[in-house]
């Protein structure tokens, strides 16, 4: 609850702070899509039945048509099963409920201006991109260990861990003042600990999490009105 109310305060105070009004290009965004964790409850290859849904809100700043700087907040889920896995006889489980609040630089190394030499507003033009950047997670994990009942009971554990966002995706220009954007992106969060595995894991291989979804993106001002 506290990680969801500071996640809204923030989005609040960037979408009406004078730093929104002072960029070159200001649009504000929707993203939905899917999460789903890599560690030692999970298999190298994760099938869609352990996906969970993964949705947010953004604010992206434009330098010019190649860098953006963009604070995106997202909630969503993890979780992880020995059944999944070639363990499924040392019977661990875990689901987690996560709030990620991160800052991002996208750089579209092909970036074209929003509308040509003549004035005229390019069309359905595709621009891929590449990110990185520096972000907060807080976890609400529950853990479920062997035996839950006899010996083991449910852990339920909060945890606030730093992360490194990076990956690619590719935007299209639909209107004038909407676009589309398809993305993936990892979080190496530098941690063992967010199954609750760590001693009986893979101890020196840290947990990752991944999101990837579709964002869309309402250009409030400047960059449908210059010519880059």
């Amino acid at each position: 609850m506290k990680s969801n109310l500071l996640f809204g305060a923030v989005i609040f105070w960037v979408f009406n702070s004078p730093f929104l009004l002072a960029q070159r290009s200001v649009e504000l965004g929707f993203w939905g899509g899917s999460s789903f964790y890599l560690g030692d409850l999970a298999p190298d290859y994760p099938p869609p039945d352990i996906w969970s849904a993964a949705y947010g809100l953004s604010g992206t700043f434009g330098i010019n048509r190649f860098v953006y700087f963009r604070l995106q907040g997202i909630h969503g889920s993890i979780r992880g099963a020995d059944s999944f896995t070639h363990n499924a006889s040392r019977d661990w489980s875990f689901d987690a409920g996560l709030t990620e609040l991160a800052m991002k630089v996208i750089y579209h190394p092909l970036g074209k201006g929003r509308r040509s030499v003549a004035g005229l507003f390019r069309k359905r033009q595709f621009s891929p991109y590449v990110f990185w950047g520096m972000g907060a997670t807080w976890l609400h994990a529950r853990k479920l260990p062997p035996m839950l009942g006899e010996v083991h009971p449910e852990e339920n554990t909060d945890l606030f861990l730093m992360n490194l966002p990076m990956g690619a995706g590719l935007r299209a220009d639909v209107f004038r003042r909407l676009s589309l954007s398809l993305e993936a992106g990892w979080r190496m969060c530098f941690s063992d600990h967010l199954d609750g595995v760590h001693e009986l894991g893979r101890a020196n291989t840290n947990d990752w999490y991944v999101l990837t979804g579709i964002g869309i993106s309402y250009i409030l001002r400047a960059e449908v009105d210059r010519k880059y």
